[in-house]
């Protein structure tokens, strides 16, 4: 019996192995649709228009540990940094880096995983093991932490989270050993890697211990030992990690004052209606989870006003309950009575909603978020879901088919179906991710009376040519204003832009005139008015607004842009490239302002000029098509490269 037992897990080797190249190839294949989708949304300023990760040099020598002290994302801005150093902007090495990062943490789930079942007793526990990885690795909520280029930082975040615990486990049952110290060590490293990456990170403490109430190993000698003297020494090894996220929290805490979209400042969004509006959230996650329909980018969901109100009693009720039932599992999984295989299942339960719970603590508690919901918040926390769901499945399947090779089958069946199913759901998901006006379509049509999904959808238009479109877009995201998701002055600009672009000049400087009466400090109404009086023909009245925007606002490059413009359509290109070369000057890493100045320089015969921006252009590595551009005005200008 012995060798066939030794002999038994090699024979299995050769299975678990094609599975695992089975799942990669699915993963790839459902990303497919979305690995050379645009840059979108909070893409432009994380990558498109982040200068930082332009130097990968100097952002290793001061970037990172300003990060650190700065509770940024050093980590996740030194990948962005290395995809630039490597691809310039080419939107497939972004996405390609990010798809690799979460095949890594499908990789390191399916480890934890095993041990976890293999704590448990669980009994064949690699297919358990390989079946909640693969739900994890396609299930279609995932789709935003992955496909979404800045939301590397949730995936990177969870990598090293997940890496750390896995070292943290090692490190517990193997104690004092040279490898045992090794991986203590690894996992610290791993730790601070994480904190680096995003925020997430600092619930790592809290869930390893979760993990060991759940999950106690069998330590020889424990009986011994006790309870309190384990727990002693448990205490000390994860002091570090406590210390460690206790000072991160409290500088992130801190670095929340001067935040936009977060803190204890936002306006009509104080920590209480927050929790209360994060009942519902979590609720809405938790059916993501179990049915992904009605994804969105940008959900429209109402901030509670009070407990007693429906919409937010009624989750908290139903998450009380659960919160309820999962302590109850854990409770009576510990008793002897009841058969193993149940209370095997009753703790994988408590602990996987516990999990869930403590992972999103950092974005579903008191700390108020502008957007009260994202799906790639749940991306690591939904691993504790879904082995609570798989685990519960298994286990009614074996009482079902009653055990035995027939149970085993109908649990391969059922589990490359479901994962076919979640991967068909999730390449279906990704197709959105393909085109800015794609994504924005899909979230307008989630949430059609938000005025942040309209306005995004008319930009969205607008790069892709669509004036009129654009136009219609940002009428729609004026008349649903009110709901405060994008800035009334934006909301004016927009408008009156489109319009300009669109032709309807007469009515695009009324409306532009009219708008300067609701925002006069902004800027971009007054630019957008010069340029609309010039394009009518009026150029004192252009010339007289541009003059007036660059008094009132000497720092704006659009300002300078503007009146070079007028200048060079009243005949001086000298004064045009001037004002061409101010507005690179005050914003030189946007390919915008380079290619201004460079055609103003070509047009009032600076040829050396010319050739200097179209270089200084070509050496950002804006992406194709300027590249093209830079390459061919380098050649016709006969520029010495």
């Amino acid at each position: 019996m012995a060798p066939d037992a030794e002999a038994a897990p090699s024979r299995a080797w050769p299975g678990r192995v094609m599975a695992a190249l089975l799942l990669t190839g699915a993963t790839a294949l459902a990303y497919s649709s979305s690995i050379r989708g645009e840059f979108q949304f909070d893409d432009t300023t994380a990558v498109a228009e982040n200068v930082a990760i332009r130097d990968l040099g100097e952002l290793v020598r001061t970037g990172i540990l300003r990060g650190y002290a700065q509770a940024g994302r050093p980590i996740t801005e030194l990948t962005f940094a290395v995809d630039f150093a490597r691809s310039g902007l080419d939107v497939f090495a972004y996405h390609l880096t990010n798809l690799s990062a979460h095949l890594a943490v499908v990789a390191l789930l399916f480890l934890i995983t095993r041990r976890t079942l293999r704590r448990v007793g669980w009994p064949a526990p690699d297919g358990l093991a390989l079946w909640i990885s693969g739900l994890f690795a396609l299930h279609p909520v995932q789709s935003q932490a992955v496909s979404y280029v800045s939301q590397r930082a949730e995936v990177l975040a969870s990598l090293f989270y997940a890496l750390a615990l896995l070292l943290l486990l090692d490190a517990e049952e193997r104690g004092a050993s040279r490898r045992g110290v090794a991986s203590y060590v690894g996992a610290l490293l791993a730790f601070v890697l994480g904190l680096g990456s995003k925020a997430i990170a600092v619930t790592l403490p809290a869930a390893w211990l979760l993990y060991l109430a759940c999950f106690p190993p069998a330590e020889p000698g424990a009986s011994e030992a006790g309870p309190s003297r384990r727990w002693a020494g448990r205490g000390a090894r994860v002091a570090p990690f406590l210390l460690l996220s206790a000072l991160y929290a409290a500088v992130q805490l801190s670095s929340l004052r001067s935040a936009v979209g977060a803190g204890f400042d936002l306006p009509s969004l104080d920590p209480l209606r927050y929790f209360l509006t994060q009942l519902r959230v979590v609720l809405v996650y938790l059916r993501l989870l179990v049915w992904p329909a009605g994804q969105n980018l940008d959900y429209e969901l109402p901030v509670a006003s009070g407990l007693l109100e429906p919409r937010t009693l009624l989750p908290a009720l139903a998450l009380a309950a659960l919160l309820l039932a999962a302590l109850w599992c854990w409770a009576w999984s510990r008793r002897e009575g009841p058969p193993a295989s149940t209370r095997r299942a009753a703790r994988l339960f408590a602990f996987g909603f516990l999990w869930f719970l403590v992972l999103l603590a950092p974005t579903s508690s008191v700390v108020p978020l502008r957007d009260v919901i994202e799906e790639h918040r749940v991306y690591l926390a939904s691993w504790g879901v879904l082995t609570a769901l798989a685990a519960a499945a298994s286990l009614l399947f074996d009482r079902l088919a009653g055990g035995g090779a027939n149970a085993a089958r109908v649990k391969r069946v059922v589990a490359v179906g479901l994962c076919a199913a979640a991967g068909v759901a999730l390449f279906q998901r990704n197709a959105v991710w393909e085109s800015r006006v794609s994504l924005w379509r899909d979230a307008v049509a989630g949430s059609p009376t938000k005025a942040r999904a309209h306005e995004n959808l008319g930009h969205a238009l607008y790069l892709a040519g669509d004036l009129r479109g654009a136009a219609v877009e940002y009428r729609a995201a004026l008349r649903f204003g009110a709901d405060g998701t994008v800035p009334m002055s934006k909301l004016l600009n927009n408008v009156g832009a489109s319009l300009m672009e669109i032709g309807r000049l007469d009515e695009a400087a009324d409306f532009l005139s009219n708008a300067l009466t609701v925002a006069p400090d902004d800027v971009r109404l007054l630019n957008n008015l010069a340029m609309t009086r010039l394009w009518k023909g009026d150029l004192d009245a252009a010339l007289a607004t541009a003059r007036r925007a660059v008094a009132r606002f000497p720092g704006d490059p659009g300002a300078h842009n503007a009146l070079g413009q007028v200048l060079l359509k009243r005949g001086d290109p000298a004064g045009a490239a001037e004002q061409f070369a101010l507005e690179a000057s005050l914003n030189p890493d946007l390919a915008l302002q380079l290619r201004s100045a460079a055609t103003a320089q070509e047009r009032a015969g600076d040829v050396g000029g010319a050739c200097a921006s179209w270089g200084q252009l070509l050496r950002m590595r804006p992406g194709v098509r300027d590249e093209e551009l830079a390459r061919g005005r380098l050649a016709a200008l006969r520029c010495r490269r």
